[in-house]
């Protein structure tokens, strides 16, 4: 069955010849980098045993890419389907942030002044063409509603991503973005704040 390869935080593979070459263009053979020798080397030698609440890395479609020499990532045998409609990072919380609130429970955010945030990242690719919708929910953890094409180029004054608590006296202004969106407050899903 089909599965989506992703590294530690639910990224994929870049796979864009344009940002750094990870496979030879002519053979598909994986020539990797840094971040992608990591990641392989990580599901080979630590599978099971590198997060007690199960993998956060799934690479095994590709090992054979990775480790046996000649191995062309396009060829049958590998079964790779490259899909547009997200970026490498499949997560949305992503861009100029001043405060990002994460994961934590019973917070309390009082008499805060955000200002002055701005985003001069460029657009993603446009190799896909406009981004009107994700293609590949399943197996990735992304949020259609929120996470859609490359979002870097975002601002958050505050962002709240599955975080519980409470703002009181909170000042946002002067956010700018060249790109994308700019959000005093983006309290996100998974959220729940007064």
């Amino acid at each position: 069955s089909a599965a989506v390869v992703h590294g530690f935080f639910f990224e994929t593979i870049d796979w864009n010849p344009m940002n750094g070459h990870v496979y030879e263009a002519d053979t598909g053979i994986y020539l990797g980098d840094a971040y992608t020798d990591l990641l392989f080397a990580s599901n080979h030698f630590f599978e099971h045993d590198f997060c007690p609440l199960g993998s956060l890395f799934f690479m095994d479609g590709l090992k054979d890419w990775a480790f046996v020499d000649g191995t062309n990532v396009f060829s049958h045998a590998i079964g790779l389907e490259l899909r547009c409609g997200s970026d490498i990072q499949s997560h949305s919380a992503k861009g100029a942030i001043g405060v990002r609130i994460d994961g934590v429970q019973h917070f309390t955010l009082e008499n805060v002044y955000v200002h002055d945030v701005t985003n001069w990242g460029a657009l993603g690719s446009d190799m896909c063409g406009e981004y009107d919708q994700i293609t590949f929910e399943s197996g990735v953890d992304v949020d259609a509603d929120i996470q859609y094409g490359y979002t870097g180029t975002k601002v958050h004054g505050i962002l709240t991503d599955y975080a519980s608590g409470s703002m009181t006296d909170i000042r946002v202004e002067n956010l700018e973005s060249w790109y994308g969106s700019a959000n005093a407050i983006a309290i996100y899903k998974g959220s729940d704040v007064h």
